[in-house]
């Protein structure tokens, strides 16, 4: 078997075809899918509902880390720190790290973990992702909070100083496991490999509507079932203090009596000496739902491997490497980065899903505005937290409308407007849409049986070009670039108006007018539509373009005996996995400078962070604007 050689032009894309080895078909039916979307609703739902209290409960484990080197201040001393800004430089302080460790792990796990979709499959990476909502809640759920918010730090089962080691180990374990983005990448894999062309976009879009219920949903069913069944911390702590947790009590040396103790300084006003911890309680619920959900009813949608090579050939193999050893490429070291390295195609680089990438970072810059709006909303147009709570349902219940509604009118008309090529210019709608739903990015070229030819020909035996096999088999992948080019001029679209929603809220920030901010969110609703479009785009491109990349042996030229490796390249789970990692740093970085930028001009200039995410958008539309998915346009 020897290298294929490169067809010219886009009228044999490089999706892959034959010799790549097969891959099974899409789960049948609308039941394996509803499960996935099931299982990742639930997911978020876990995700999301113990946001508020984590923050909350986050401040009140430093408070007693505090206090508990600090003890018994003057009351006066007391109601400074806990009102005034060292309480919440305290908190803030513990947030970033944690924050930063787990992302900066997360990266690591999908580092690891992403080459494991396809070895090990979907659903055990998945129940593995699903267990770090499990370890991140369960310190926050059991342990005890000391003075000032309870008792003293003698009378609780385990130090204050003990317990915020424990809530950030749980936090490292999250990040270790995964934490938000490998469920995520997992979902999106699954997803991917129940959808053909026709139905991709569509099925990511439900997906992400999953999210942002729990966005929406997990906070408030956290919320109303807090004040219907409240479950304290009264009855846990006590239980926290019983023998069976002696062991974890510091052995401190006996001490003679004080004979006139200090008093204890009151609470600071409106504040419990208990916690209610039902929140964490409906996370956990939601997280062991989706653990069954995804144990019992997901079923694993793993490809299957390229054929087995034949005694010879592993034995001229076997030789070959005996006296040629391989080198191993940086690129190969770099796991699912190595999408990011353009492959050589005919001696010129293919640059088209590097490009997709510089597009999804400029794009993930520009969300993470949403949390300079949070933070600006209370400072620039002075709101209080329940009117900033209710422009984030604003956002994201808009949001999910337009995702439901609006995205599959734009992906209508986007078809009437973008270009066919010339070979799927006169087919019917009909027969594109058959042809679409036959066809996905992974496994064009699979072969038919007869019986499947035969209802082909007679379904379309007034068109020439669909007279066999070969005809769809060379028309399949036109089909999906096209869709391809569909969801990028979507996702310009959605980055366009994202781009204008953050131009009318700079000019908001710097007129202080509220009413034009909110104009301006209007805009970030609409401009939803860009993560499913980026997602099926990035799963047919990656596909396309390193579908006939060879593996080169260490004098640089394709071996003979492996001549293709497109499932471990330009497979769905690889392409996610590269754009997960991308948005983890992303998400990572960012914030810290937009923040920083907030902080720093929020007096003098406060458009400034808006204006950076503005420009974010720009480099995302621009980036686009000249990117096709058609090998020839880019050589």
């Amino acid at each position: 078997m020897t290298s294929r050689q490169r067809p010219s032009a886009e009228e044999e894309p490089l999706l892959g075809q034959g010799e790549a080895g097969t891959l099974s078909p899409p789960t049948e039916g609308l039941w394996p899918l509803i499960v996935v979307l099931v299982t990742s609703a639930l997911w978020s739902l876990a995700d999301f509902a113990p946001k508020a209290a984590a923050i909350d409960a986050l401040r009140k484990f430093s408070c007693a880390e505090f206090y508990s080197v600090h003890p018994h201040p003057s009351p006066a001393d007391l109601q400074a720190w806990m009102t005034q800004s060292s309480g919440a430089a305290q908190t803030a302080r513990y947030v970033l790290i944690t924050d930063t460790m787990n992302s900066l792990l997360t990266l690591l796990a999908i580092l690891y973990f992403g080459p494991k979709l396809s070895k090990w499959g979907r659903k055990p990476v998945l129940l593995i992702s699903l267990c770090a909502i499990l370890v991140m809640q369960m310190g926050f759920l059991v342990l005890p909070i000391a003075y000032p918010y309870g008792p003293d730090v003698d009378q609780v089962g385990i130090h204050p100083v003990l317990t915020m080691y424990l809530i950030i180990g749980g936090y490292v374990i999250s990040g270790l496991l995964g934490a938000v983005m490998l469920p995520l990448v997992t979902f999106r894999t699954l997803v991917a490999d129940r959808s053909t062309a026709a139905k991709q976009t569509r099925n990511l879009t439900w997906l992400t509507l999953t999210y942002l219920g729990g966005v929406m949903f997990g906070p408030l069913l956290a919320g109303l079932l807090a004040e219907l069944f409240p479950i304290t911390s009264n009855g846990i702590d006590a239980a926290l203090e019983s023998e069976w947790w002696y062991w974890m009590k510091s052995e401190a040396p006996e001490q003679p009596p004080v004979p006139t103790p200090q008093p204890v300084p009151p609470l600071p006003p409106g504040r419990a000496d208990e916690r209610n911890v039902t929140p964490f309680v409906v996370s956990l619920s939601f997280a062991i739902l989706a653990l069954l959900f995804a144990a019992f009813f997901v079923a694993e949608s793993n490809p299957t491997q390229a054929s087995a090579p034949s005694e010879a050939e592993e034995q001229d193999v076997g030789a070959s490497q005996s006296t040629a050893p391989r080198r191993t490429s940086l690129a190969s070291k770099l796991g699912p980065l190595r999408l990011l390295v353009p492959p050589k195609v005919d001696g010129k680089r293919d640059w088209r899903y590097s490009r997709l990438a510089l597009v999804q970072s400029a794009g993930t810059s520009g969300g993470t505005g949403l949390t300079v709006l949070i933070v600006g909303t209370g400072h620039i147009w002075a709101w209080d937290p329940s009117s900033v709570g209710f422009m984030l349902s604003w956002i994201g219940g808009s949001r999910a409308v337009v995702l439901f509604a609006v995205v599959p009118l734009l992906v209508k008309l986007t078809e009437k407007i973008v270009p066919k090529p010339m070979q799927l210019v006169g087919l019917s709608d009909a027969e594109l849409e058959r042809l679409a739903k036959g066809a996905r990015a992974e496994d064009i070229g699979d072969a038919d049986d007869e019986e499947d030819v035969a209802d082909r020909r007679a379904a379309t035996s007034s068109t020439d070009r669909l007279e066999d096999r070969d005809s769809d088999a060379r028309l399949k992948p036109l089909v999906v670039l096209w869709r391809c080019a569909v969801d990028l001029s979507l996702a310009r679209i959605s980055f366009f108006t994202e781009m204008l929603g953050y131009m009318i809220i700079s000019t908001a920030a710097l007129l202080r007018n509220s009413p034009l901010m909110l104009f301006g969110t209007v805009f970030l609703s609409l401009g939803g539509g860009y993560a499913p479009a980026m997602q099926s785009a990035c799963i047919a491109l990656a596909s396309d373009v390193f579908s006939g990349v060879a593996v080169e042996d260490e004098a640089g030229a394709p071996n003979a005996h492996k001549p293709l490796v497109p499932k471990k390249l330009g497979s769905a789970d690889a392409a996610l996995s590269a754009f997960s990692i991308i948005d983890t740093l992303v998400q990572t970085c960012v914030p810290v400078a937009t923040t920083s930028l907030y902080a720093a001009t929020n007096e003098t200039f406060p458009p400034a962070p808006f204006i950076l995410i503005t420009a974010f958008y720009a480099i995302a539309v621009t980036a686009l604007s000249g990117l096709s998915p058609h090998r020839s346009h880019h050589h």
